[in-house]
């Protein structure tokens, strides 16, 4: 996981230290923004009557977004969250087979359809990637390591400003084809989350 973490970090520092002090020579509107997220997993993976599954998780995310034209802007973001990995079959209790946390890298592009407007409403596609941690099993009393993987997308948002303020509330809804893949393992666990997002922004 530390290998992971570091590549992480090294790809938000090409973000945030190369890319964005070149697009600053520029004059479009910035905004950064930071809240939190709920993933909500809409897939799974069942094999021979058994449904292993990701549960919901909430934790935080943050982002950066330029305006390369008046209704098109490029919005890079991080996330992070810790997921508990269920396994379930009927006629059984549930089962909490372990936890695992992922942080996750993504670019998005937004189409503002509404910048004339108090409420801007933009949608857009999202690309990125996924630095899976180990899964921590409470079963097996040991750790699996899992595959990071790229990721891909859309999401839908609106910024609402406090009044006549720079800060603003910001909220949204993204969907990501994900999978999660155990080193090993012949079968992938689908993820596919739905995540909700709430924050605040600030534009300058």
């Amino acid at each position: 996981m530390r290998a992971k973490r570091l590549g992480a970090v090294a790809l938000v520092a090409l973000f945030f230290y190369v890319l964005v002090p070149q697009v600053w020579a520029d004059k479009g509107e910035k905004r950064i923004q930071f809240g939190v997220f709920d993933n909500a997993p809409t897939d799974e993976l069942v094999s021979a009557g058994q449904t292993s599954e990701l549960d919901d998780a909430i934790w935080y995310q943050a982002s950066f977004e330029y305006m390369v034209t008046n209704l098109i802007g490029v919005e890079p973001a991080i996330s992070s969250a810790k997921s508990d990995v269920m396994v379930k079959e009927a006629g059984f209790p549930d089962l909490e087979l372990g936890q695992i946390d992922f942080f996750t890298l993504t670019a998005n592009v937004n189409f503002h359809l509404l910048r004339d407007k108090r409420t801007d409403l933009f949608v857009g596609p999202t690309i990125g990637y996924t630095f899976w941690g180990d899964l921590e099993s409470n079963v097996f009393l040991q750790e699996f390591s899992a595959d990071g993987e790229f990721v891909y997308g859309f999401n839908v948002g609106l910024n609402v400003p406090f009044g006549d303020s720079r800060w603003g509330f910001v909220g949204g809804i993204d969907y990501l084809f994900s999978d999660l893949t155990l080193e090993g393992s012949t079968e992938d666990v689908g993820v596919n989350p739905t995540r909700v997002k709430v924050g605040a922004s600030y534009k300058f």
